[in-house]
């Protein structure tokens, strides 16, 4: 086998793949990384590709292991902090941790676990996330991150609902506006698929979604639409509209709104 040659065999016997966690002690021979431990990022094709050369390392995530979860941070909720309740312990990932190590240094460690398939997902949705998520018009979130009311309201109503999948908020129009015209705004809470959510669940994320509905109106600038009264809608009813109409909104808009407007340079961990 040739140094541009690497046996995936080796890899895959030790069960290497996306989602794997592995610890590196002091003192270790992989000075790539540091003491701690870490999460593979790489998918599996790339881990046991065949050519090193055309794959010379794989991306990792440094976390940390934790006593508990934050509520706010599971399920990929917020883009800054993620919490996984794994079963073997807690761990605390931020995605300013990204390193790379080389693959054939890898061959030399086993993983001590590796998540299972939920929070894998769960963990594949965080990381495209930073780089999907749908784009509000800048003078709409500037409306909102200019009311220290609402923001502080609108974080403590998100956390009392911790069991809903989202917010979803429909704004017309999606452009820029100038400042003596309102925009018109449908929120909309997202839960879980309706035979899975109590009937006690359902009736509490329904108040909890028209106090998010009257929080939107009393913001300079915004109305709620009256078009359609609806506040809350389970996965298993959302429809092609909504899916087209709708977009994912999240409190870490704010924040950087209130960056963009500083005139700062933008750098998100």
């Amino acid at each position: 086998m040739t140094d541009d040659e690497l046996d995936p065999t080796i890899l895959l016997g030790k069960c290497w793949q996306q989602g794997s966690v592995f610890s590196i002690m002091k003192g270790s021979e992989i000075d790539d990384l540091s003491e701690g431990t870490y999460l593979v990022l790489s998918q599996d094709c790339d881990i046991v590709n065949h050519s090193y050369k055309k794959e010379e390392t794989i991306e990792v995530l440094r976390v940390l292991k934790i006593d508990s979860c934050v509520s706010g941070n599971l399920l990929a909720r917020q883009p800054r902090l993620l919490d996984i309740q794994a079963v073997t312990g807690n761990l605390r990932a931020q995605p300013n941790n990204r390193q790379f190590v080389s693959r054939k240094k890898i061959l030399a460690l086993t993983p001590d676990y590796n998540l299972d398939k939920t929070n894998l997902n769960i963990l594949i949705k965080w990381i495209t996330d930073r780089y999907t998520r749908p784009a509000f018009p800048d003078a709409f979130n500037n409306r909102l991150a200019s009311d220290k009311f609402f923001k502080k309201e609108i974080i403590g109503l998100l956390e009392k609902g911790v069991e809903a999948l989202g917010l979803l908020i429909k704004v017309i129009p999606n452009e820029e506006i100038v400042d003596t015209k309102n925009y018109k705004v449908q929120p909309l809470l997202l839960t879980e698929k309706r035979d899975s959510c109590s009937d006690e669940m359902w009736e509490k994320l329904g108040e909890i979604a028209w106090e998010i509905r009257e929080l939107f109106s009393k913001v300079k600038g915004i109305e709620v639409s009256n078009d359609n009264m609806q506040v809350i809608m389970a996965s298993d009813e959302i429809t092609y509209y909504e899916v087209k109409e709708f977009k994912n909104w999240k409190v870490d808009y704010l924040s950087y709104s209130n960056e963009r407007a500083s005139g700062k340079v933008i750098c998100l961990p």
